[in-house]
């Protein structure tokens, strides 16, 4: 059951039924390959996945890496954002209806337009 701006109400869920038996799920197939124990070794696949990965972000200084091991292990750090007014909520509402494909879109000529600008800037100063 849904409310009046079409979200569903707390208890309720868009399949009751569930999945249906023998549905294929790749997750499952991982989860299940994660929790083996390869032949000549005394841990899971999980483990060794996990022990190489932790090894090469060190080796290499991966950053990325290092930053994903550090928020699995301690939770991402809380961001609060505060709205001053109804354009910031109008804006916060509208970013999460726009697919990521158009968010790019808008980050580029967003990029662009900064780029423009610079220019712009750069020759009224060497005018001066």
């Amino acid at each position: 059951m849904r409310d009046t701006q079409g979200k569903w109400l707390p208890g309720t869920s868009g399949n009751p039924d569930g999945k249906e038996e023998g549905t294929f799920s790749i997750l499952a197939i991982i989860r299940a390959k994660l929790q083996e124990i390869p032949e000549d070794e005394q841990r899971t696949y999980a483990e060794l996945l996990v022990e190489q990965y932790i090894v090469d972000a060190l080796a290499t200084n991966d950053g990325v890496a290092i930053r994903d091991l550090v928020d699995r292990l301690d939770g991402r750090a809380v961001q609060t954002v505060t709205l001053a007014n109804d354009l910031d909520r109008e804006w916060l509402d509208f970013s999460k209806e726009i697919t990521s494909e158009a968010q790019e879109e808008i980050r580029a000529e967003a990029f662009e337009a900064g780029k423009a600008l610079a220019i712009t800037q750069e020759e009224n100063a060497s005018e001066c």
